[in-house]
C-alpha cells in the first residue's frame, strides 16, 4: 500500500513539474536560477538580451542568500543574452545563455570566475556553448585571472607585456575553437561562434584562409544567415590600407540619408573618430572634439563615424551632442574599420590634405587628442638636403615609418666626422615629463649600432617636462655614420620596446 502511495506521489509531482513547464512555455517564460556562496547579497544580477530591441526581456533580480531567479519572457523562438552583475566581484566577461520558451538554466557559481561556471540547461544549443567553453576552459580562467589582477592593480605583466600575452593566449583559445567547430555540425551556435572567430582572425593571414575555406564549404542556405553574412563581410572587406596609402572615397550617409565623401574636404586634414553609443570613452570625447574644430576651424575637418546598425546610431545621435558630420557607412564594423587593420574603439584615423592616411591611435584619455592632432597640425618645413665640407645636413627628413605614438619627430640631422647630431622635436602632455634613455642608439641597412656620445637640451636617462603649450626639442649626438650610408633607423634603447623612426632617408628620394 505504501508503494503505491509512494508511487502515485511522485507521479503527481511530475505531473505538476510537467504542467508548470507547460505553462512557462505557453507563456513563452525562460527561467534562470543561480547560487553560489561567492555570490554576494543585495547585489543586482541583470540578464541583458543581445538583440537591443527585445526590451521586455531585460529582467533583474536581488541576490538573497546567494541565490537568484530570473523569468525572462523570451516570446518564441531564440533569445540570446548574458548576465551582468553590478559588482567588481567577478571580471568584466559573460557568459551566453541561450533561451526558448520552457526553458530551465542553472548556474552553479563556484569560483569568482563566471565566464567558466558550470551551465545546466534543457535547451541543446547550450550544451554546444559549454562543449566549447570546456574546449580551453584552463586558459579562460587564467584570462580572467589576470582582468582580475589588472582591475585590482596587481597585473604581473609591465607595459606591452600584458598585450602580447592576452594576444597569444586568445590565439591558441582561438585555434581550439576553430578545430572544434571543424568536429561539429552546423547550427545556431557553430554560426554564432564562427561569425566571432571571422571577426577575430580576420587579420591572421593563416587562419584567416582557414575561415575563408570554412565559408566557401557552407550551404547556399546557410550563406544567408546573418552570421554567414557577417563573416563574409569580415573575411572579404577588401585589400588592407596602411600608413602612407591614399584613403579610399568610399560612400557614407548621414542621419537624414544623405550621402558624403571624404573628398568633400580634400586640401584639408581630417580626423576620423570611430565610435559606437556603448563606448564611453568615445562619448568622453566629445568635447574635446569639438575644442579641436574651434581651434583648427581653417584646416581640419573631423567626422565621426558611428560602427553602429543604423537604428541604434539613430537612436543614441538623439541623445549626444554630437558634431555635425556625424556619419555611418552602413557596414557596422567590417567595411572601412576592417580594411584598415582596427579592431576596437575608440580608434581616430588622420588623413592628410592629399587625402593620404598619415596616422592612426586607439582609446581616449583626457588631452590625448590635442597632443596627437597639434602634433600632426603643427608648423613642418619642406625636406632639403645639403653637402658641404664632407658633412651632410638634411632638415625634415623623409623616413618609412614612425613609432612615437605621435609624439617625437626629426627636424635635422647633421652628420660629419665627429658624430652625427639628430635634433628632435616633440609635442606631448603640456607640463608633462618627457625622457629618452641613455642606452638609445641609431642603426644602418647591415645592422650596425651607432651609440650616443652625448646630449643638449635633454639629459639621457632623466625626465624633462614639455612647455606649458605641450612642445619641446633637444638633439643628442651618436657615433658617425659613413658617407655611404643612405638610410638609418632610430632606437629610443635597447629593450626592442621602445620608440622607433625606421628608414630614415639621408639621401634625396627619388
Amino acid at each position: 500500500m505504501k508503494n503505491r502511495f509512494y508511487c502515485l506521489l511522485l507521479l503527481m509531482v511530475q505531473l505538476a513539474a510537467s504542467a508548470a513547464e507547460s505553462a512557462e512555455v505557453n507563456k513563452g517564460i525562460a527561467v534562470i536560477t543561480g547560487h553560489g556562496e561567492v555570490l554576494p547579497d543585495d547585489y543586482v544580477v541583470t540578464f541583458y538580451p543581445e538583440d537591443t530591441k527585445k526590451e521586455e526581456c531585460l529582467v533583474s533580480d536581488t541576490i538573497a542568500n546567494g541565490r537568484f531567479r530570473l523569468e525572462v519572457p523570451v516570446g518564441e523562438g531564440f533569445t540570446v543574452g548574458h548576465l551582468y552583475f553590478n559588482t567588481f566581484a567577478f571580471p568584466s566577461m559573460r557568459h551566453k545563455l541561450y533561451l526558448t520558451p520552457g526553458a530551465h538554466v542553472e548556474v552553479d557559481a563556484v569560483d569568482n570566475y563566471l565566464y567558466t561556471w558550470p551551465v545546466k540547461s534543457n535547451v541543446p544549443e547550450q550544451d554546444e556553448v559549454e562543449m566549447l567553453i570546456d574546449n580551453s576552459r584552463q586558459l579562460w580562467i587564467e584570462v580572467q585571472k589576470e582582468i582580475m589582477a589588472r582591475d585590482r592593480n596587481k597585473s604581473r605583466f609591465k607595459g606591452t607585456e600584458y598585450l602580447h600575452w592576452s594576444d597569444s593566449v586568445r590565439r591558441v583559445i582561438d585555434l581550439r575553437s576553430l578545430e572544434f567547430l571543424k568536429t561539429r555540425p552546423v547550427g545556431r551556435v557553430w554560426l554564432d561562434e564562427a561569425e566571432v572567430l571571422a571577426k577575430m582572425l580576420r587579420y591572421d593571414a593563416i587562419l584567416s584562409e582557414e575561415m575563408r575555406s570554412m565559408y566557401a564549404n557552407l550551404d547556399d542556405s546557410l550563406k544567408n544567415t546573418p552570421q554567414a553574412r557577417s563573416m563574409h563581410n569580415y573575411l572579404f572587406a577588401g585589400s588592407h590600407l596602411g600608413i602612407g596609402d591614399e584613403i579610399p572615397d568610399v560612400e557614407f550617409f548621414d542621419l537624414k540619408g544623405g550621402v558624403h565623401r571624404f573628398s568633400e574636404f580634400a586640401g584639408k586634414w581630417r580626423l576620423v573618430d570611430f565610435w559606437t553609443g556603448g563606448c564611453t570613452p568615445c562619448i568622453r570625447a566629445i568635447p574635446e572634439l569639438k575644442e579641436l574644430k574651434d581651434k583648427y576651424e581653417d584646416n581640419l575637418e573631423l567626422i565621426s563615424l558611428s560602427l553602429d546598425k543604423e537604428s541604434d546610431w539613430q537612436k543614441i545621435s538623439a541623445k549626444l551632442p554630437l558634431l555635425s558630420n556625424n556619419w555611418n557607412e552602413g557596414k557596422e564594423d567590417y567595411g572601412l574599420f576592417t580594411r584598415l587593420g582596427l579592431r576596437v574603439y575608440p580608434t581616430f584615423l588622420i588623413i592628410d590634405p592629399a587625402g593620404r592616411i598619415r596616422g592612426t591611435w586607439i582609446g581616449y584619455s583626457t588631452g590625448s587628442l590635442k597632443q596627437k592632432v597639434n602634433f600632426f597640425l603643427r608648423s613642418k618645413g619642406a625636406t632639403e638636403y645639403e653637402v658641404s665640407d664632407g658633412a651632410r645636413t638634411i632638415r625634415f627628413p623623409h623616413y618609412r615609418t614612425l613609432d612615437t605614438d605621435y609624439t617625437l619627430d626629426i627636424d635635422r640631422i647633421e652628420i660629419n666626422e665627429e658624430g652625427t647630431k639628430v635634433y628632435f622635436s616633440y609635442v606631448f602632455f603640456p607640463d608633462k615629463p618627457i625622457s629618452i634613455p641613455a642606452d638609445t642608439y641609431l642603426t644602418d641597412s647591415t645592422g650596425r649600432k651607432y651609440s650616443a656620445l652625448g646630449s643638449n637640451g635633454i639629459v639621457l636617462g632623466q625626465k624633462q617636462v614639455a612647455d606649458s603649450d605641450g612642445s619641446g626639442s633637444f638633439s643628442i649626438t651618436y657615433e658617425a655614420i659613413p658617407e655611404d650610408v643612405d638610410a638609418i633607423d632610430f632606437h629610443e634603447d635597447s629593450s626592442g620596446d621602445g620608440w622607433k623612426i625606421e628608414g630614415i632617408a639621408l639621401m634625396p628620394v627619388p
